[in-house]
Protein backbone atom coordinates (compact mmCIF):
# COMPACT_ATOMS: atom_id res chain seq x y z
CA UNK A 1 0.00 0.00 0.00
CA UNK A 2 2.81 2.40 0.84
CA UNK A 3 4.50 1.64 -2.49
CA UNK A 4 1.38 1.78 -4.69
CA UNK A 5 -0.98 4.69 -4.10
CA UNK A 6 -3.86 3.15 -6.07
CA UNK A 7 -3.84 0.13 -3.77
CA UNK A 8 -3.85 2.36 -0.70
CA UNK A 9 -6.94 4.20 -1.97
CA UNK A 10 -8.64 0.89 -2.85
CA UNK A 11 -8.10 -0.38 0.70
CA UNK A 12 -9.45 2.87 2.14
CA UNK A 13 -12.51 2.69 -0.15
CA UNK A 14 -13.33 -0.74 1.25
CA UNK A 15 -12.67 0.40 4.82
CA UNK A 16 -15.04 3.35 4.40
CA UNK A 17 -17.61 1.10 2.74
CA UNK A 18 -17.38 -1.33 5.66
CA UNK A 19 -17.99 1.49 8.13
CA UNK A 20 -20.88 2.83 6.05
CA UNK A 21 -22.50 -0.61 6.00
CA UNK A 22 -22.49 -0.91 9.80
CA UNK A 23 -23.01 2.77 10.56
CA UNK A 24 -25.34 3.99 7.77
CA UNK A 25 -26.39 7.00 9.81
CA UNK A 26 -22.86 8.45 9.58
CA UNK A 27 -22.76 10.45 6.31
CA UNK A 28 -19.00 10.95 6.52
CA UNK A 29 -18.30 7.29 5.61
CA UNK A 30 -20.06 7.64 2.27
CA UNK A 31 -18.18 10.85 1.55
CA UNK A 32 -14.88 9.11 2.28
CA UNK A 33 -15.86 6.23 -0.02
CA UNK A 34 -16.45 8.59 -2.92
CA UNK A 35 -13.30 10.61 -2.28
CA UNK A 36 -11.02 7.56 -2.27
CA UNK A 37 -12.81 5.90 -5.19
CA UNK A 38 -12.24 9.04 -7.25
CA UNK A 39 -8.52 8.55 -6.59
CA UNK A 40 -8.45 4.80 -7.29
CA UNK A 41 -9.70 4.63 -10.86
CA UNK A 42 -7.36 7.10 -12.64
CA UNK A 43 -4.33 5.86 -10.68
CA UNK A 44 -5.21 2.20 -11.35
CA UNK A 45 -5.77 2.85 -15.06
CA UNK A 46 -2.44 4.64 -15.24
CA UNK A 47 -0.70 1.66 -13.62
CA UNK A 48 -2.39 -0.76 -16.04
CA UNK A 49 -1.22 1.28 -19.02
CA UNK A 50 2.39 0.79 -17.93
CA UNK A 51 4.45 -2.41 -17.79
CA UNK A 52 3.15 -5.20 -15.53
CA UNK A 53 6.08 -6.76 -13.71
CA UNK A 54 6.91 -8.79 -10.63
CA UNK A 55 7.26 -5.51 -8.72
CA UNK A 56 3.61 -4.45 -9.23
CA UNK A 57 1.81 -7.71 -10.04
CA UNK A 58 0.49 -8.33 -6.50
CA UNK A 59 -0.62 -4.72 -6.10
CA UNK A 60 -2.51 -4.73 -9.41
CA UNK A 61 -4.17 -8.04 -8.62
CA UNK A 62 -5.18 -6.88 -5.14
CA UNK A 63 -6.51 -3.57 -6.43
CA UNK A 64 -8.57 -5.33 -9.11
CA UNK A 65 -10.12 -7.59 -6.46
CA UNK A 66 -10.89 -4.66 -4.16
CA UNK A 67 -12.55 -2.65 -6.95
CA UNK A 68 -14.71 -5.67 -7.77
CA UNK A 69 -15.65 -6.19 -4.12
CA UNK A 70 -16.50 -2.52 -3.75
CA UNK A 71 -18.68 -2.70 -6.85
CA UNK A 72 -20.61 -5.55 -5.22
CA UNK A 73 -21.05 -3.36 -2.14
CA UNK A 74 -22.16 -0.15 -3.89
CA UNK A 75 -25.36 0.99 -2.16
CA UNK A 76 -27.08 2.78 -5.05
CA UNK A 77 -28.54 -0.32 -6.71
CA UNK A 78 -31.58 -0.71 -4.45
CA UNK A 79 -32.43 2.96 -4.89
CA UNK A 80 -32.90 2.67 -8.64
CA UNK A 81 -36.37 2.16 -10.04
CA UNK A 82 -35.61 0.46 -13.32
CA UNK A 83 -36.84 -2.28 -15.60
CA UNK A 84 -33.24 -3.10 -16.41
CA UNK A 85 -32.02 -4.28 -13.02
CA UNK A 86 -30.09 -7.18 -14.51
CA UNK A 87 -28.04 -4.88 -16.71
CA UNK A 88 -27.27 -2.56 -13.80
CA UNK A 89 -27.07 -5.16 -11.05
CA UNK A 90 -25.22 -7.94 -12.84
CA UNK A 91 -24.06 -6.64 -16.21
CA UNK A 92 -21.97 -3.94 -14.54
CA UNK A 93 -20.23 -6.60 -12.44
CA UNK A 94 -19.56 -8.77 -15.49
CA UNK A 95 -17.61 -5.97 -17.14
CA UNK A 96 -15.33 -5.82 -14.09
CA UNK A 97 -14.98 -9.61 -14.02
CA UNK A 98 -14.00 -9.46 -17.68
CA UNK A 99 -11.33 -6.89 -16.87
CA UNK A 100 -10.02 -9.08 -14.06
CA UNK A 101 -9.85 -12.04 -16.43
CA UNK A 102 -7.77 -10.02 -18.90
CA UNK A 103 -5.43 -8.93 -16.11
CA UNK A 104 -5.11 -12.53 -14.90
CA UNK A 105 -3.98 -13.69 -18.34
CA UNK A 106 -1.28 -11.02 -18.33
CA UNK A 107 -0.19 -11.92 -14.80
CA UNK A 108 0.28 -15.54 -15.85
CA UNK A 109 3.08 -14.46 -18.18
CA UNK A 110 5.13 -13.37 -15.15
CA UNK A 111 5.42 -17.02 -14.00
CA UNK A 112 5.06 -16.21 -10.32
CA UNK A 113 4.54 -19.47 -8.34
CA UNK A 114 2.10 -17.88 -5.87
CA UNK A 115 -0.06 -16.35 -8.62
CA UNK A 116 -0.05 -19.72 -10.39
CA UNK A 117 -1.14 -21.53 -7.22
CA UNK A 118 -4.05 -19.11 -6.72
CA UNK A 119 -5.25 -19.05 -10.32
CA UNK A 120 -5.12 -22.78 -10.89
CA UNK A 121 -6.65 -23.81 -7.58
CA UNK A 122 -10.01 -25.48 -8.25
CA UNK A 123 -12.31 -25.24 -5.19
CA UNK A 124 -15.09 -26.98 -7.13
CA UNK A 125 -13.24 -30.31 -6.83
CA UNK A 126 -13.34 -30.17 -3.03
CA UNK A 127 -17.01 -29.18 -3.10
CA UNK A 128 -17.86 -32.07 -5.43
CA UNK A 129 -16.12 -34.60 -3.21
CA UNK A 130 -18.14 -33.37 -0.25
CA UNK A 131 -21.48 -33.36 -2.08
CA UNK A 132 -21.00 -36.93 -3.37
CA UNK A 133 -22.05 -38.10 0.09
CA UNK A 134 -25.69 -37.81 -1.04
CA UNK A 135 -27.74 -38.80 -4.06
CA UNK A 136 -28.97 -35.22 -4.38
CA UNK A 137 -26.99 -34.32 -7.55
CA UNK A 138 -29.25 -36.51 -9.72
CA UNK A 139 -32.33 -34.86 -8.19
CA UNK A 140 -30.93 -31.41 -8.92
CA UNK A 141 -30.02 -32.42 -12.45
CA UNK A 142 -33.65 -33.41 -12.97
CA UNK A 143 -34.82 -30.17 -11.41
CA UNK A 144 -32.70 -27.96 -13.67
CA UNK A 145 -33.67 -30.09 -16.65
CA UNK A 146 -37.26 -29.19 -15.79
CA UNK A 147 -36.42 -25.49 -15.43
CA UNK A 148 -34.49 -25.46 -18.70
CA UNK A 149 -36.96 -27.56 -20.68
CA UNK A 150 -37.28 -24.72 -23.18
CA UNK A 151 -33.66 -23.72 -22.84
CA UNK A 152 -30.36 -24.67 -24.39
CA UNK A 153 -27.34 -26.83 -23.58
CA UNK A 154 -25.54 -23.59 -22.70
CA UNK A 155 -28.07 -22.87 -19.96
CA UNK A 156 -27.83 -26.40 -18.57
CA UNK A 157 -24.07 -26.01 -18.38
CA UNK A 158 -24.59 -22.82 -16.35
CA UNK A 159 -27.03 -24.65 -14.05
CA UNK A 160 -24.59 -27.52 -13.50
CA UNK A 161 -22.08 -25.04 -12.05
CA UNK A 162 -24.47 -24.60 -9.10
CA UNK A 163 -25.35 -28.27 -8.53
CA UNK A 164 -22.33 -29.20 -6.32
CA UNK A 165 -23.03 -26.33 -3.91
CA UNK A 166 -26.76 -27.00 -3.81
CA UNK A 167 -25.95 -30.65 -3.14
CA UNK A 168 -23.61 -29.74 -0.30
CA UNK A 169 -26.26 -27.43 1.14
CA UNK A 170 -28.80 -30.27 1.14
CA UNK A 171 -26.60 -32.18 3.60
CA UNK A 172 -27.34 -29.39 6.08
CA UNK A 173 -26.14 -25.87 6.84
CA UNK A 174 -24.76 -26.78 10.27
CA UNK A 175 -22.81 -29.69 8.77
CA UNK A 176 -21.62 -27.51 5.92
CA UNK A 177 -20.37 -24.83 8.31
CA UNK A 178 -18.51 -27.47 10.35
CA UNK A 179 -17.01 -29.12 7.27
CA UNK A 180 -14.39 -26.45 6.67
CA UNK A 181 -15.68 -26.11 3.13
CA UNK A 182 -16.95 -22.53 3.36
CA UNK A 183 -13.71 -20.87 2.17
CA UNK A 184 -13.87 -22.97 -1.01
CA UNK A 185 -17.57 -22.22 -1.49
CA UNK A 186 -17.06 -18.50 -1.01
CA UNK A 187 -14.16 -18.44 -3.45
CA UNK A 188 -16.10 -20.45 -6.01
CA UNK A 189 -19.26 -18.33 -5.81
CA UNK A 190 -17.29 -15.09 -5.91
CA UNK A 191 -15.36 -16.05 -9.05
CA UNK A 192 -18.18 -17.94 -10.84
CA UNK A 193 -19.37 -14.89 -12.85
CA UNK A 194 -15.88 -14.68 -14.36
CA UNK A 195 -16.65 -17.94 -16.18
CA UNK A 196 -19.85 -16.61 -17.80
CA UNK A 197 -19.68 -16.97 -21.57
CA UNK A 198 -20.54 -14.11 -23.88
CA UNK A 199 -23.48 -16.15 -25.20
CA UNK A 200 -24.94 -16.66 -21.72
CA UNK A 201 -24.53 -12.98 -20.91
CA UNK A 202 -26.39 -12.10 -24.10
CA UNK A 203 -29.25 -14.40 -23.08
CA UNK A 204 -29.50 -12.53 -19.78
CA UNK A 205 -29.53 -9.20 -21.55
CA UNK A 206 -32.27 -10.51 -23.83
CA UNK A 207 -34.37 -11.27 -20.73
CA UNK A 208 -34.29 -15.02 -21.40
CA UNK A 209 -36.36 -16.64 -18.63
CA UNK A 210 -34.33 -19.83 -18.24
CA UNK A 211 -31.13 -17.84 -17.84
CA UNK A 212 -32.84 -15.58 -15.30
CA UNK A 213 -33.96 -18.61 -13.25
CA UNK A 214 -30.38 -19.89 -13.09
CA UNK A 215 -29.20 -16.43 -12.07
CA UNK A 216 -31.88 -16.35 -9.36
CA UNK A 217 -30.45 -19.52 -7.84
CA UNK A 218 -26.94 -18.09 -8.00
CA UNK A 219 -27.90 -14.96 -6.06
CA UNK A 220 -30.03 -17.03 -3.67
CA UNK A 221 -26.97 -19.14 -2.86
CA UNK A 222 -24.83 -16.05 -2.34
CA UNK A 223 -27.51 -14.51 -0.13
CA UNK A 224 -28.00 -17.66 1.94
CA UNK A 225 -24.43 -18.89 2.33
CA UNK A 226 -22.23 -15.82 2.06
CA UNK A 227 -24.09 -12.67 2.99
CA UNK A 228 -23.68 -13.17 6.75
CA UNK A 229 -19.87 -12.97 6.67
CA UNK A 230 -19.39 -11.36 3.26
CA UNK A 231 -21.26 -8.15 4.05
CA UNK A 232 -20.22 -6.57 0.76
CA UNK A 233 -22.26 -9.14 -1.26
CA UNK A 234 -25.42 -8.84 0.85
CA UNK A 235 -27.40 -5.88 -0.51
CA UNK A 236 -26.90 -6.60 -4.20
CA UNK A 237 -27.83 -10.27 -3.77
CA UNK A 238 -30.96 -9.43 -1.77
CA UNK A 239 -32.08 -6.79 -4.27
CA UNK A 240 -31.57 -9.01 -7.31
CA UNK A 241 -33.26 -12.00 -5.65
CA UNK A 242 -36.33 -9.85 -5.04
CA UNK A 243 -36.25 -8.37 -8.53
CA UNK A 244 -35.83 -11.77 -10.20
CA UNK A 245 -38.62 -13.35 -8.15
CA UNK A 246 -40.94 -10.53 -9.19
CA UNK A 247 -39.84 -10.81 -12.81
CA UNK A 248 -40.36 -14.61 -12.82
CA UNK A 249 -43.64 -14.53 -10.91
CA UNK A 250 -45.52 -16.18 -13.77
CA UNK A 251 -43.23 -19.24 -13.81
CA UNK A 252 -44.38 -22.55 -12.33
CA UNK A 253 -43.82 -22.86 -8.61
CA UNK A 254 -41.33 -25.70 -8.99
CA UNK A 255 -38.97 -23.42 -10.93
CA UNK A 256 -38.76 -20.66 -8.34
CA UNK A 257 -39.63 -22.34 -5.03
Amino acid sequence: MLQHEYLMHAMLVMAASHLRHFQPQEICHRQQELEHFAQVIPAFNAALSGPITEANSYALCACSLLILKYSWACPELADRETNNSIEIGFGSLLELYSGMRRLALILLTIHDPYIYSVMFYRPIETIRRYSKATNVPSELEAFFTHCARNGTALEMDAARCLIPILSALKIGEVELEASGLMPDISRYLFFLPMLSSAEYVQLLRNDDEVSLIILLYYFALVRRLLSGKFWWMRERSAHLCEWLLARLGNKCERCIS
